[in-house]
């Protein structure tokens, strides 16, 4: 790794010499650092997002300087500017960053490093986007709203048909074998439509900060299983075989404080998903273990889909030596490489599995994701294509909470 500061700003200056057009005429924020955390230039937008002149910046340390924070600055972000500094990977940094501005005020952004490489491979320095979002964020509220009236809309007459076809179906001893069957199908599109809807009414009360969750204690293994029961018929189906904390020590305790109906939602969503998109013959497994945070992150390194897992562990480190950590694998489709990084964004589908024409909403993952982390947890995963998936839920045992 080059480490001479002189070197490396030469270096870096005359490779980006010639993108100083393309740079003064974009709208992002552009600021690159060498190895050090060193800025060595600053793009003209960069004073409307930070306040700072673009000269203010020159030679100036980019951690000392350039400051994310989490929600309401509730989490200090500065490790991601730490993390890119390693030249190990590019990051996007969480949703929900925002850029603590020269006078104080806060901006909402997406920002994003791009590690940076000289000619003879070693890593040379850092590339930060920063995108002002608020416009965004306004126009996503506004299509939130609307999504949340037109969910509501469509809950009791739907809920109303339901009711009915069940009533049919109750006093259809004089229906045909068809008109049986086609009376099941309409029954099952409903319960389809039914938690679509559901879903849809989630994810508006989650953007309009009225999704809540129940604190009370409950044992996760126990909601495994109820989960594991309830899906027996379908894994026969899909030919699959379950398995359920079968070399999990009886002494690891899976009690937390939680939402019991949303933790089953959370297990039957990743059951389900991990049963359809299997191989035939193929396997879901379930399994807890004690982690230290040390260990967690070195089953982070392998995923793609990582972020916030270390700041996670940053802030719950010197209180917290063990976390319980749950596995959901399969041996299945997998997520192609490219797209892992999105698979949490709501209404996203693999490419793969729309390939294979299995249905689904793109909303599960979006709204686990929001439960999880509601419960003081994080969850990511690992995937390799046509090998299958794991992902990992990571939460505090209940002893630990505060």
């Amino acid at each position: 790794m080059t480490t001479d500061t002189t070197l490396t700003k030469t270096d870096l200056l005359e490779n980006i010499a010639n993108l100083a057009p393309v740079l003064a005429s974009i709208h992002e924020s552009v600021i690159v650092t060498n190895t050090l955390g060193e800025i060595l230039l600053a793009n003209a937008p960069t004073e409307i997002i930070t306040g700072y002149m673009p000269h203010e910046l020159i030679g100036k340390n980019i951690e000392e300087t350039i400051r994310f924070v989490g929600k309401n600055q509730a989490a200090d972000f500065s490790w991601y500017l730490r993390e890119s500094l390693t030249g190990d990977r590019s990051i996007r940094l969480p949703e929900g960053t925002s850029l603590l501005q020269l006078r104080g005020g806060l901006l909402p952004v997406d920002a994003t490093t791009t590690p940076l490489y000289g000619e003879d491979g070693n890593f040379a320095g850092v590339v930060i986007v920063v995108r002002d979002i608020r416009d965004e964020i306004k126009v996503r509220r506004r299509q939130y709203e609307f999504l949340s009236f037109v969910s509501h809309q469509l809950r009791q007459p739907f809920g109303t048909i339901r009711w009915g076809l069940e009533l049919i179906q109750q006093e259809g001893d004089n229906l045909t074998e068809e008109h049986k069957e086609m009376l099941d199908d309409l029954l099952k599109l409903s319960v389809r439509f039914a938690n679509f809807v559901n879903e849809l009414v989630d994810v508006a009360r989650f953007e309009e900060g009225k999704f809540k969750l129940k604190q009370e204690t409950i044992d996760l293994r126990k909601i495994t299983r109820e989960v594991g029961d309830e899906l027996k018929g379908l894994a026969v189906s899909q030919n699959i075989s379950l398995h359920l904390f079968e070399n999990t020590p009886q002494g690891i305790s899976t009690t937390v404080t939680g939402d019991n109906n949303r933790f089953h939602d959370v297990f039957q969503n990743l059951m389900v998903n991990a049963i359809r998109y299997n191989n035939p013959r193929g396997a879901v497994t379930v399994e807890a273990a004690d982690a230290t945070p040390n260990e967690i992150r070195a089953l982070a390194q392998k995923s793609r889909h990582s972020v916030g897992i270390e700041e996670y562990l940053q802030a719950t480190d010197k209180e917290i030596k063990t976390f319980l950590l749950i596995s959901i694998s399969d041996t299945g489709l997998g997520i192609p490489e490219d797209q892992q990084a999105d698979m949490f964004n709501n209404f996203f589908r693999g490419r793969n599995v729309e390939q294979k024409g299995i249905t689904g909403t793109g909303l599960g993952l979006f709204i686990i994701k929001i439960i999880i982390e509601g419960t003081s947890g994080r969850i990511f995963f690992t995937s390799k294509e046509n090998v299958g998936t794991t992902f990992y839920i990571v939460l505090q045992h209940n002893n630990e909470l505060t």
